[in-house]
C-alpha cells in the first residue's frame, strides 16, 4: 500500500511539473459549473491581470462568455473536440484593461474528471495574435492591390518563371472575351 501512495505522488508530481512547465497554455474547466480546476502559468499569462483559478469563464472572460458557453456547451454534450487555427477574439487581460483583439490556436477537448466531478474540458492555447494579425493585414494589402489592378485602364497579367499566368486584371479579361468570341465566330 505505501509503495502504491508513493507512485501515486510521484505520478501526480511529474504531472504537475510537466503542465506547469509547458510552453503552451494549459486549463482544466470544470463542466457542471464552467469553473478552471487546472491553470498552468503559459495560460495564466494570456489574463495576466486576472485571477483565473477556481473563477468561473463567465467571471474570467464575462466579454466573450456566451461565445464560449456555447462551444463548452456543444463539446460537453457531445463528446466532439474543437480545434482552431489564428481563431480571433476582443478580450480583455486585465478585469479593467482595454478591449484588444487577440488570436489562438487551441483545442478543447471533453475529459471525464477525477471521482464524481463528471465531465471537463481540457483546453490547449497557444496565443498568435502577432501572426493572425500579420495575415489580416497581407490580406487586407492583397485585397487592396486587387482593386489596383483591376481598375487600371491598362491590360495587366502576372507570370510565374514557367510563363503561366498568376494573375490579370479586368482589362485583359476583356480582351480575353473578346478574342474568344471573334475566335468562336472564325470556327464556326
Amino acid at each position: 500500500m505505501a509503495f502504491a501512495q508513493e507512485q501515486l505522488t510521484f505520478y501526480n508530481e511529474a504531472l504537475e511539473g510537466v503542465i506547469d512547465n509547458l510552453p503552451t497554455g494549459v486549463n482544466v474547466v470544470r463542466g457542471s459549473d464552467l469553473t478552471y480546476q487546472i491553470v498552468n502559468p503559459a495560460y495564466q499569462k494570456i489574463a495576466y491581470g486576472k485571477e483565473i483559478l477556481g473563477k468561473s469563464i463567465k467571471d474570467v472572460w464575462p466579454e466573450i462568455y456566451p461565445q464560449l458557453k456555447e462551444l463548452y456547451t456543444y463539446i460537453l454534450e457531445t463528446g466532439n473536440s474543437y480545434h482552431a487555427h489564428d481563431e480571433k477574439f476582443v478580450i480583455r487581460r486585465t478585469p479593467d484593461g482595454p478591449f484588444e483583439e487577440a488570436y489562438f490556436d487551441h483545442s478543447l477537448m471533453r475529459i471525464k474528471l477525477p471521482g464524481n466531478e463528471g465531465w471537463g474540458v481540457l483546453n490547449t492555447a497557444t496565443e498568435t495574435t502577432e501572426r493572425g494579425k500579420a495575415e489580416e493585414t497581407l490580406m487586407k494589402e492583397r485585397e487592396l492591390l486587387q482593386a489596383i489592378i483591376d481598375n487600371i485602364p491598362v491590360m495587366i497579367s502576372i507570370y510565374d518563371p514557367q510563363i503561366d499566368v498568376l494573375q490579370i486584371n479586368n482589362e485583359f479579361k476583356e480582351l480575353l472575351v473578346g478574342l474568344k468570341k471573334i475566335w468562336n465566330i472564325l470556327t464556326l
